[in-house]
């Protein structure tokens, strides 16, 4: 046996015991919200208070201004759609 041989049959044996002790699963979640005043009060259960409190005077009721502009730019019939997505990982340890 070669080495390039014995090196392929040891990395499809690390490869075959690498699927049995390790997965992950990708998942897509939609969060569905009927308007954009909804997102707000979303948003602001999610901690935006917090950081808008931090900006400088003025600075918060622009950003409040500008966001409600781009949300109901987001609003369709249906509402607005926010896409999240994770992947779990999982390693069973030997």
């Amino acid at each position: 046996m070669t080495s390039t041989e014995a090196g392929r049959r040891k990395y499809d044996a690390l490869a075959d015991r690498y699927e049995e002790i390790y997965f992950y699963v990708s998942i897509d979640i939609p969060k569905s919200l009927p308007s954009a005043a909804a997102m707000w009060d979303w948003l602001a259960m999610q901690g935006v208070p917090d950081a808008l409190a931090t900006l400088p005077p003025g600075r918060a009721e622009a950003f409040r201004e500008r966001f409600f502009e781009g949300a109901e730019g987001m609003c369709t019939a249906e509402g607005i759609v926010l896409e999240f997505g994770a992947t779990l990982h999982r390693a069973l340890l030997a």
